[in-house]
């Protein structure tokens, strides 16, 4: 009976302990409180004994423009962001802790409002009505340079910054005039920007960069000058498409690749002479991918590793110059050349080099055709270049004068010796001499020994000569005939 009285005993007292031990560890729990994600959109701080232990974003904004002395608390520090529109706030915080709840209003503006709520520990503290960090931007800006103004819904001026009223000096009537037509702005999301024009009389005046936020019963428009902005755009405008015409004209395929080796300007070379598909030019590749397009064409070397021949072609260090040439799996001969350019720019250039061996071909078939052409005439017939020599004669100039082939001027000085009147041939060496300066020459002479030549030189319009002349016998009968053309 005693064991069971004292065992009764302990199991009373473990009992009460343990909801004593229980109830203590409830007592001394704090209850805890957080903004929600419902918050955000407001301006609401949380408080406990003078640190702020929580914040939305816009209400971090307003401490954020206020800078916070070193010796202040987060407590004062809000006091200091708020203190031109609410006074007294530590008695209100002080109700708030003994009531639950207060409100202050605005001195200054009688839609801003300040709640105080406690919760367990903490204040609560939201501003309601006009926005903080609005009215903080707005005091910022009054003396900004640039143009800053507000709009109520109806597009109405409802408050502008010295900037904006500076250029209004002359309009004493209110609300001001909208400077800049931001009917389209208001449409996009806070933050948004568009170049604006602004016109007066049907004039272009000014451009302007605007941008906006959108405050609760309006927006708000910041404007600042865009005119050298448009003046350079513009001439950057002109000077690409200067240099896409520049391009266009070259024969050789051209690629620039701007400062991260994408394409930006290309000429119609790559597409017509080296088969590059325009739908790929135009989706801006990156130069990687445009040598890859140019293996997948077979326009890389036959028996080079790709790797080592895009290497070598375009260089890490942009500022490098680099020229390689080599022969396709096709047979074409290309030669590429990478050249730096603006800004970290770099451009290609990718020319097929033509074969010697073809053009030296092609220049024997052209002289051979020229003298089985020349070899036509029968009177002894040569062509005399720009240097006085002869570049072509026929056979029958080749076998009446075979030891004065290179020299037709001492040919025809030679003849000239023998002629009866002899400055008439001092007119021809002169003429031959000066092959710029005849036009059409056409003489016959008589020689001593009852011989004559006749004489024919016409310039063409290469500054070549064309020359026949040619000595057979005469009576002596014959009679001098000279005409000339020009000279």
């Amino acid at each position: 009976m005693a064991s069971f009285v004292f065992f009764s005993a302990c199991l009373v007292f473990f009992t009460a302990a343990n909801w004593w031990i229980n109830s203590s560890t409830l007592t001394a729990q704090k209850p805890t409180y957080s903004l929600g994600t419902n918050d955000e959109r407001r301006t609401i701080f949380l408080f406990e004994d003078g640190y702020l232990v929580d914040a939305t974003n816009t209400a971090k904004a307003l401490l954020k423009d206020i800078s916070q002395p070193s010796n202040l608390d987060d407590w004062a520090h809000f006091k200091s962001a708020v203190t031109d529109d609410f006074a007294d706030l530590d008695a209100h915080a002080e109700t708030a802790v003994s009531l639950g709840h207060s409100t202050l209003k605005s001195h200054r503006d009688e839609r801003l409002l300040l709640t105080f709520e406690a919760i367990h520990t903490l204040i609560r503290v939201e501003l309601q009505g006009t926005s903080v960090t609005q009215k903080t931007s707005a005091d910022r800006t009054l003396s900004a340079p640039f143009l800053v103004w507000e709009e109520n819904e109806a597009g109405e001026i409802v408050w502008a910054n010295a900037a904006y009223l500076k250029r209004c000096e002359h309009i004493e009537t209110w609300p001001l005039p909208r400077l800049l037509d931001t009917t389209g702005l208001k449409q996009k999301p806070s933050g948004a920007q568009q170049r604006i024009s602004q016109v007066q009389n049907q004039k272009l005046v000014e451009w302007y960069d605007v941008s906006h936020e959108v405050l609760e019963a309006g927006f708000r428009f910041y404007a600042t000058p865009a005119d050298q902005v448009v003046e350079a755009e513009a001439k950057l405008d002109l000077f690409r498409q200067s240099m896409a015409k520049t391009f266009a004209a070259l024969s050789c395929g051209l690629a620039l690749f701007d400062r991260d080796d994408r394409l930006t300007v290309f000429n119609p070379a790559l597409a017509d002479k080296y088969a590059l598909p325009i739908d790929f030019l135009l989706r801006r590749p990156s130069l990687d991918m445009f040598l890859h397009k140019l293996r997948e064409l077979r326009l890389t070397p036959a028996n080079t590793r790709f790797e080592d021949w895009a290497t070598a072609l375009t260089p890490n260090e942009k500022n490098a110059v680099a020229t390689t040439s080599w022969t396709t799996t096709k047979g074409r001969k290309l030669t590429a050349a990478v050249m730096p350019h603006a800004e970290g720019s770099r451009v290609i250039s990718i020319e097929e080099t033509p074969d010697m061996s073809e053009i030296i071909q092609a220049l024997q078939a052209e002289n051979i055709a020229l003298k089985e052409a020349l070899d036509l005439i029968p009177e002894p017939t040569c062509i005399i270049d720009q240097g006085k020599k002869v570049c072509a004669a026929n056979s029958a100039f080749r076998v009446q004068w075979e030891d004065k082939l290179n020299y037709p001027i001492s040919a025809a000085t030679g003849i000239g010796k023998r002629a009866k009147h002899t400055d008439k041939w001092d007119q021809v060496r002169a003429a031959l001499n000066k092959p710029m300066s005849v036009h059409h020459w056409k003489s016959q002479l008589a020689l001593e020994g009852n011989n004559s030549v006749a004489l024919n030189i016409d310039r063409k319009a290469s500054g070549h000569m064309l020359v026949q002349f040619s000595e057979r016998p005469s009576d002596t009968s014959a009679v001098e005939n000279t005409s000339r053309a020009a000279l």
